[in-house]
């Protein structure tokens, strides 16, 4: 490496100072192989007092190298606004944020209602009345005690919506791996000098934290799903579109999950002015603002392709998986971004991948062009060592060792189907989604010789504090579809097509109307998850003593998730891994004139590349089934 280097970049040459290799991070030990092609993980602002049982040998806010602060003292502020914030339209958080309305509480006769219909496409008949009678007894008596208290518990809430703290719990609570609690998605930037996407990738997350702290962004819209009569703000851009609840994004920055024995605690600390890095092992902090809060030049700033598996797991000591938020920077500039799913969703983490990439794209800090620039490097950069007693090294060889082997055990395949994207569906006047979800459970149904049970997030963000429904896409209308297509064609004759067509039609309204309600906050599954929770408190957390209901095996059932899956709009890549060990994900993002998806398991019982191939057929079957109607409407 060159003795001078561009300001923005002297900090990797800190890193990169010769002397012997410590094990100054969990996971990193003496003399280990390294691999070939390592990544730079970006963990934004955060407070290093959530970082507990270890000791910090130097501290990095105040006891900087001499040289450092005299720069500091000496560096011009960039006086040019604009590159202290992104560029907003009129619309703007501080102006509606805490507004929305609630997340309402369904009716409990209703809520029933729609998981018995759920139910029916998954029960034989036996099961399905025993069902029905401890649905109806349900209702009678402990239901509605149970739908009295929660009536109580929202109208004492009024700041928030009745989901938000169990929500909350579910997350908080849960022992199993944060792995499963953690998703990650490939950014669509250019690719390039690693230093270059770095060092733009950090000053626009800079200008998106204090254009979030001024309550200058423009809300996030729901894309259409949301059509409420004279409730929520309509987005001034997007007409048939609701603006979104922004509170998600408080956690964003300064924010860890704090691990404890029983129920995690998610801490949020503000006033930051450095964030970290990990890299080849090693932790740093590094200065993003200076003493006022303005970003500092990117003359100052900042060595820093992978796949999407790499982008989840890393090599063990390149990743902290309680942060809220995670950065990835690969070798050839490609970048990713991995989050913990505790205080976003899908799509709070969408906003902020395009808000980000659409100010590197329109106002790059630095360019490749004018990188060449060679200055006196800065030392602003912080090498952190932890002290670890007997006890925590052996806990954190244990945990790297259990990473490397869920890692191991981890298949992930990739289709990207070319025949047909949303544009055909909608010109087919089904939805393209509903079409997607359909073809995953026909590709299982022949795989496996049985219908899916299939779950799908869907965002209630339009509501104060609102964040996911669940719908189940394993409708009787898709069971029937299913039937049809894997039987055999003499069956139905010539009226197979015909057939074909009406069963696809009635699974893709059936699947818009459960959106339409899920969005609407009248889906079925966070409402009994809140029932479920208060019966739990009211029984001392006695699960033998819980109504029948939530012991009946059909209420077990739809935990089961033989698939869950998400559509993601506008990603290269995105994962996140199964609860359930034989679950199937999928992850998929529909194009104009392409599915991408991607598939991934746990289970060596699961052949993905099987699995795939069925995917493909069965898309390709469903579109050849709507396209004698599409032709017609054509001419």
């Amino acid at each position: 490496m060159r003795d001078f280097l561009p300001p923005a970049f002297a900090w990797i040459r800190a890193m990169n100072i010769g002397g012997p290799r410590r094990a100054s991070c969990p996971g990193a030990t003496d003399g280990e192989a390294r691999p070939a092609r390592e990544l730079l993980f970006l963990l934004l602002p955060v407070n290093w007092s959530l970082v507990r049982r270890a000791t910090i040998h130097k501290h990095f806010s105040c006891n900087c190298n001499p040289s450092w602060n005299r720069y500091l003292s000496t560096m011009s502020r960039v006086e040019d606004p604009g590159y202290h914030l992104l560029s907003m339209r009129n619309q703007q958080m501080s102006d509606l944020q805490g507004k929305q309305p609630r997340l309402p509480v369904p009716r409990l006769e209703d809520t029933i209602r729609q998981y018995l219909k759920a139910e029916r496409a998954l029960l034989d008949d036996e099961a399905y009345r025993r069902t029905e009678r401890i649905c109806s007894s349900f209702e009678q008596g402990e239901g509605h005690l149970l739908q009295n208290e929660l009536l109580a518990y929202d109208k004492g809430n009024q700041h928030t919506s009745y989901t938000t703290a169990f929500w909350l719990d579910r997350f908080l609570n849960c022992r199993a791996s944060l792995l499963t609690s953690n998703y990650g998605m490939n950014m669509e930037m250019a690719s390039g000098s690693q230093l270059v996407c770095a060092t733009n990738l950090v000053v626009s997350i800079a200008r998106f934290h204090r254009t979030l702290k001024a309550g200058l962004l423009t809300p996030a819209d729901s894309g259409g799903l949301a059509h409420r009569d004279g409730t929520g703000f309509v987005s001034g851009s997007r007409p048939k579109s609701y603006l979104m609840c922004m509170s998600q994004l408080n956690h964003l920055f300064g924010t860890c999950r704090i691990p404890h024995e029983s129920r995690d605690e998610r801490q949020t600390i503000l006033g930051t002015r450095h964030f970290v890095v990990l890299h080849k092992g090693y932790t740093y902090t590094c200065n993003l603002f200076d003493y006022l809060g303005y970003i500092l030049p990117a003359s100052t700033i900042m060595d820093l392709k992978d796949d999407i598996k790499q982008n989840l797991f890393g090599s063990g000591g390149d990743r902290w998986f309680d942060k809220s938020v995670q950065f990835i920077v690969g070798k050839d500039g490609v970048s990713g971004i991995q989050m913990e799913h505790s205080w976003c969703d899908g799509m709070m983490a969408m906003y902020l991948i395009n808000m980000i990439t659409k100010d590197i794209q329109n106002r790059p800090a630095v360019t490749h062009e004018n990188s060449v620039m060679y200055q006196e490097p800065s030392t602003g950069v912080q090498r952190l060592q932890f002290d670890l007693d007997g006890s925590l090294e052996t806990a954190v060889v244990s945990a790297k060792y259990n990473l490397q082997t869920l890692a191991a055990s981890t298949s992930i395949c990739h289709i990207e189907f070319k025949h047909f994207g949303s544009n055909f569906l909608k010109g087919c006047g089904v939805s393209p989604d509903s079409i997607v979800q359909l073809a995953l459970q026909l590709a299982f149904t022949r795989m496996y010789g049985h219908h899916a049970m299939t779950s799908e997030p869907c965002s209630t963000g339009t509501f104060l504090h609102g964040r996911t429904e669940t719908i189940q896409p394993a409708t009787i209308e898709a069971l029937e579809c299913c039937k049809v297509f894997c039987a055999d064609s003499p069956r139905y004759g010539s009226q197979r097509t015909t057939l074909l067509r009406r069963l696809i039609e009635a699974t893709s309204k059936q699947h818009k109307q459960l959106i339409s309600e899920a969005a609407m906050g009248q889906g079925f599954e966070q409402h009994l998850f809140a029932l479920y929770r208060l019966a739990l408190r009211d029984n001392q957390q006695n699960l033998s003593d819980l109504p029948e209901f939530f012991l009946d095996p059909a209420y077990q059932l739809q935990y089961v998730e033989d698939i869950f899956s998400s559509h993601v709009p506008n990603i290269q890549a995105g994962l996140f891994l199964p609860i359930v060990p034989e679950g199937l994900i999928s992850v998929y993002c529909i194009r104009d004139t392409s599915v991408s998806c991607y598939l991934c398991t746990l289970s060596t019982s699961r052949d993905l590349e099987a699995y795939s191939k069925t995917l493909e057929m069965s898309l390709k079957e469903i579109g050849d089934v709507l396209a004698g109607k599409h032709q017609k409407q054509m001419y």
